[in-house]
Order: C-alpha cells, then structure tokens, then sequence
C-alpha cells in the first residue's frame, strides 16, 4: 500500500511541474526598450507647408506592425497637444510595414497648414496579439479566449516626436 501512494505522490510531482512549466512558457514577457520617433532634421517650410524627416526604431524585443496609408507609408497622427487628433494621410490599415527588433524606418511627412505647436505620432499594433499560439487550437473556445486574454501583452504606446514650433503659421 505504500507503494501506491508513492507513486501517487510521484505522479502529482510531476504534474505540478509540468503544469508550472506550461503556466511558465505562457506567461507575457515585459517589454524592454521602447520604439522612439525621433526628428532628422530641422522641418523645412515650402509653400505654406512643412516637410518634416522623422525616423522611427524600435528599440524593443517585439516585432510591430506599423498602421499604413494608402501610399504605403507610414500613417502619421498630428496631435496638437488638445483632444483633437487628425491623421495626416487616408489610413487604409493593411498592415504592411513591419518593424522588426532592432530595425528603423526613415520618411517625411508633408504637414499642410501647421498648428503653432504640434507633435507627430505613429499608431503601431502588436505582431504577437495577432496570432494565436499553438495550444489555442486545441483548447475550447472558452478557455482560449480565457488564455488569451491571461497571455495579453499591454499595447505599445504610440511612439511621438518631440513638439515642433512651426515658424510658418506664425508669419
């Protein structure tokens, strides 16, 4: 009878690893680093308009999409400081720019008829929130979307530029 309930014992130890184990390989990793707009260069203005080169990094461990334009570049929110945000191009949201760990992403951005003080930024969307992980298949959809959510990493914050002061709304 001992016997049995060593091996029970032994049964339950194993168990309890391998479930911590699983819970262990599920768990969000944090993110470290950040993605970073910065400016390139001083805006230039042109007819009323400013051009600005920014370049965008990501200083991070997790792959991005970046929300693109009907160009396809990236889409560029102006944020005057206020509620009011606008975007810069017609967004179409195909995600087709991918900014890798590591990687950086340099263009210029035509602003028409600029606020005083404004800021760029760019909205981006997790590459990892998109795709399920393997054990989702094989779990009911209840649990699943209980994983899912467990598993959820935080959004990235939109990455912003420093405040430009534009020179050309002031003449």
């Amino acid at each position: 009878m001992s016997s049995w309930r060593t091996k029970l014992l032994v049964a339950t130890a194993v168990v309890a690893l391998l479930l911590s184990l699983a819970l262990l390989l599920l768990r969000p990793l944090p993110m470290h680093g950040k993605v970073d707009l910065r400016l390139a260069g001083l805006p230039q203005s042109n007819n009323g308009a400013l051009l600005v080169t920014v370049v965008l990094s990501n200083g991070t461990s997790r792959a991005f999409y970046v929300v693109d334009d009907a160009d396809g570049n990236p889409a560029f929110i102006l944020d005057s400081g206020g509620e009011l945000r606008m975007y810069l191009t017609r967004v179409v949201n195909q995600l087709t720019i991918n900014l890798a760990p590591g990687a950086s992403l340099t263009n210029t951005v035509v602003v028409t008829n600029p606020p005083p003080r404004f800021r760029l930024k760019v909205p981006l969307r997790d590459l990892g929130q998109t795709v399920n992980g393997p054990i989702d298949a094989f779990l009911p959809r209840p649990w699943a979307a209980k994983l899912q959510t467990w598993r959820r990493k935080p959004p990235p914050e939109e990455p912003a530029s420093a405040w430009i002061e534009s020179k050309a709304s002031a003449q």
